[in-house]
């Protein structure tokens, strides 16, 4: 399926959430209706890293999906809408699980932990891929001042 072209400069644009899978210690998913928004990955270093959209204000309705006492974590199954118009498809739900034994249309399964998945977010659509993409560092100044607009 085409990459579709992401456009983050309105209220609208897209939430980009990247994670790495290794280390995990639990895994939670925040569903919205029939769509999955997002997910809340807590490592056992204690770090948090989200996928999707988490929304903190929904956290008391949070699935845990995995938690790795249970056993190791197999791979992640995204199974989205029904849609094939990249421009109307979402994850509805992702589950824990084997690699399907036959492609399925309306699924992305992940299993490379070795490297970082991205989650395309937006209002309409999502989209779940490969991270493959440069991180941006920041050289910030240190300072203990805010800047300030006086009139």
């Amino acid at each position: 399926m085409p990459r579709p072209t992401f456009v983050s400069s309105n209220v609208q644009g897209a939430f980009l959430g990247k994670a790495g899978l290794l280390d995990v210690k639990e895994l939670r998913s925040i569903q919205v209706d029939d769509r999955c928004i997002g997910m809340r990955i807590d490592y056992h270093d204690g770090t948090i890293g989200t996928l999707g959209q988490w929304d903190p204000s929904k956290a008391s309705e949070a699935s845990l999906i995995y938690k790795s006492c249970d056993g190791p974590l197999l791979g992640l199954i995204f199974l989205f809408s029904d849609s094939t118009e990249p421009f109307k498809r979402y994850v509805r739900s992702v589950s824990i699980g084997h690699a399907p034994q036959e492609a399925v249309d309306n699924s992305f399964f992940w299993d490379d932990f070795n490297s970082e998945l991205a989650w395309w977010f937006t209002f309409r659509y999502d989209y779940v891929e490969k991270w493959e993409g440069d991180a941006l560092v920041l050289d910030m100044p240190r300072t203990d001042l805010l800047p300030v607009e006086v009139k």
